[in-house]
């Protein structure tokens, strides 16, 4: 998970959204549609390094 200090400010806040789902925190509805979103960037990042 250390790709992820690599990103700008937005991206991070993302990541703290997805952790904070991952972890099973209380979320809105739009926040799973946004996590699953950024899980696929995240992906094609990664494998792009």
């Amino acid at each position: 998970m250390s790709i992820l200090y690599n990103f700008p400010t937005d991206k991070q806040i993302k990541t703290l959204r997805f952790i904070t789902l991952t972890t099973g925190v209380l979320f809105d509805g739009n926040t799973k549609s946004e996590a699953s979103k950024f899980i696929k960037e995240n992906l094609k990042y990664a494998q792009e390094m």
